[in-house]
């Protein structure tokens, strides 16, 4: 496998999809950060370098399988919730007490709109594409932020596309 491992900055080899974008990589540290006709790339975590990581590769043609699911992040449910709880709570609060209102309670203000609309926002967005890569040498995978659903959707349709017209495609 050491065979396989090169430590470069930039993907080679006709490019099949960008999974994650460079600013992403400090996040994603273990992911597969891209695919290329002739290798998957991901990201390596490497104290001896400056940023921690290495992009490296493994050759495509080794892949067994390439196995695709829709996840339900189950702790943005449980957060969201909470927020939206807590800022439900704090206006009761602030309602049952509003003869008390003064200029002290425009951050607890600020402080409720901001859990209800962090916590809408982690309830409605809980979906997430992960692709698993089975390899000779263990398992590789690729998740995408449930926020970026949406965004990731053509990157993880490029994916499955592929693995199809390679006859890798497997079933989650």
């Amino acid at each position: 496998m050491d065979e396989h491992h090169v430590n470069r900055s930039k993907i080679e080899g006709e490019s099949v999809v960008v999974l994650l974008d460079q600013d992403e990589y400090p996040s994603h540290i273990g992911s597969v950060a891209a695919i290329s006709d002739e290798h998957i790339w991901f990201l390596k975590r490497d104290m001896g370098e400056m940023t921690h990581f290495r992009l490296e590769h493994l050759d495509a043609s080794d892949c067994r399988s390439i196995n695709y699911r829709k996840e339900t992040a189950y702790y943005r449910i449980v957060v969201g919730i909470a927020l939206v709880l807590a800022a439900l709570v704090l206006t009761l609060y602030l309602v049952t007490n509003y003869a008390d209102f003064s200029p002290e309670s425009g951050p607890l203000i600020i402080v409720v709109v901001a859990f209800a609309s962090i916590g809408w926002r982690f309830v409605t967005s809980i979906h997430r594409h992960v692709v698993r890569f089975e390899m000779p040498d263990g398992t590789y995978t690729w998740r995408s932020p449930a926020i970026d659903f949406d965004s990731k959707k053509e990157a993880a349709q490029a994916v499955r596309e592929h693995a199809r017209s390679r006859g890798i495609l497997g079933t989650a």
